[in-house]
């Protein structure tokens, strides 16, 4: 293993990550169960897991054909909370909304839906995370306009029952082209708004290139946001925002 947790008493939603050894950190985002073609891409770069480690930025399900198989993703990558695990894990309190592309979960037997929902529960809502070099890295489903410091979205994940949509939900960042550099941080990685090709603006980095929306998977190693991975023949997600 190449990644040790420390403990983060000030702010437990976020997952304190240090890595300890040399080894390759893969990421992606909103793989939307598409999980069989992640696993080719990590095939593809000889990932191991003993030697290397994969963090998923949320929304690896729903739309997709493998989220069932996704969830197997807990055992072998750092996953955090996305707007879609969001939305399911309220559902024992009767106020999840049946999204188009969540029937999957839907058709899950009671039990199995309650506890996925507890599991959800569980999921840190950012990683921070420090490099061999030093460099400190954020990955967070979404980066808000409201955050002006890492610091400040980090004391939001404190409050997730009022900042939820800012937490999980918000793209204005992208649709403003808000270029503006985050301080107190390397750099961050999100995903949640598609891109045709992982996109920057400042030192935020985009990475979702719209699995679940026509487009493919991207996988992306940390430390060096220019080593981009895709499986040969998928289609690219045309996006017309900016």
């Amino acid at each position: 293993m190449i990644l040790e947790e420390t403990p983060n008493i000030e702010h437990p939603n976020v997952r304190k990550l240090k890595q300890i050894a040399p080894g390759r950190i893969f990421i992606a985002s909103d793989i939307h169960g598409h999980w069989r073609e992640c696993l080719e891409i990590l095939e593809r770069q000889d990932f191991h897991e003993w030697r290397d480690a994969l963090i998923i930025a949320g929304d690896g399900v729903d739309r997709g054909p493998e989220s069932k198989k996704v969830i197997g993703a807990f055992a072998i990558a750092q996953y955090i909370m996305g707007n879609h695990e969001f939305n399911q894990m309220l559902y024992p309190h009767g106020q999840m909304t049946n999204w188009p592309g969540t029937e999957w979960f839907q058709d899950l037997p009671e039990g199995v839906k309650r506890s996925l929902a507890s599991l959800y529960e569980q999921l840190p809502l950012a990683i921070e995370l420090e490099l061999l070099d030093g460099r400190k890295v954020g990955i967070c489903h979404t980066f808000s306009n409201t955050f002006r410091t890492w610091k400040a979205y980090k004391d939001a994940t404190n409050h997730l029952g009022t900042m939820y949509h800012e937490l999980l939900f918000d793209r204005l960042r992208l649709a403003t082209q808000n270029r503006e550099v985050i301080p107190d941080i390397s750099y961050i990685i999100c995903g949640h708004t598609s891109v045709s090709e992982p996109y920057s603006l400042g030192n935020v980095n985009f990475i979702d290139t719209g699995s679940g929306k026509g487009g493919r998977v991207t996988i992306l190693e940390v430390d060096n946001l220019d080593k981009r991975y895709v499986r040969p023949g998928m289609p690219t997600y045309i996006y017309e925002g900016k």
